[in-house]
């Protein structure tokens, strides 16, 4: 792929951003209502192409490192996690040599979709374990569902869980959430 079919190509598959080229071989697209922002680059050898879309800052994304890991590990996909800068970034590199446009899209596709989904997943995935160790312990006690949700509901009213400033209305969808998901486990979780 040339520096100008990279040019086209990211103009066609962001049609409402703005690409801006630069003289050494950088492109930069942002879509401010979108809040999208997008670097690209050829190295300084010009023989490998680099994407790069902030994810969330570092020290949000602490929590999750175990998970970004495994999910570069084992995930098969063009785009990977990394760090920078004190940034999580969507990181595509590939050879410009062998680089084609469908693979160039399906990169671009990637990484809106991970810049999309920010931290989510990996925020769904860990609440998800900790419902579940609950529940294990829970059942470990001999506790019934109903004796683990009056526990948590305690927990919420002693400022434990959530905050003692939280107002009622939030600390009835969080108390919903945790029923919703406690019965969606329970049944799941064997000792």
């Amino acid at each position: 792929m040339t520096p100008e079919a990279i040019s086209q190509a990211l103009q066609d598959f962001f049609p409402e951003a703005q690409v801006v080229p630069t003289e050494n071989k950088t492109w930069k697209v942002h879509q401010p209502e979108a809040r999208f922002h997008l670097l690209a680059s050829l190295s300084k050898d010009h023989k490998l192409l680099r994407i790069f879309v902030p994810i969330a800052p570092q020290s949000e994304a602490e929590p999750y490192f175990p998970q970004l890991l495994e999910h570069n590990f084992s995930e098969n996909k063009l785009v990977r996690y990394s760090l920078n800068q004190n940034l999580l970034w969507a990181a595509f590199k590939y050879p410009i040599e062998s680089l084609d446009e469908i693979v160039f899209e399906q990169a671009l596709d990637e990484l809106q979709k991970l810049h999309q989904q920010n931290l989510n997943p990996f925020f769904n995935q860990l609440a998800e374990d900790k419902v579940r160790e609950i529940v294990t312990a829970a059942k470990a006690q001999g506790q019934t569902m109903e004796m683990t949700m009056q526990t948590i509901t305690r927990f919420y009213e002693e400022g434990i869980m959530g905050g003692l400033d939280q107002e009622p209305r939030q600390r009835q969808k969080a108390l919903l959430a945790w029923q919703y998901q406690l019965q969606q486990l329970w049944e799941e979780e064997d000792l």
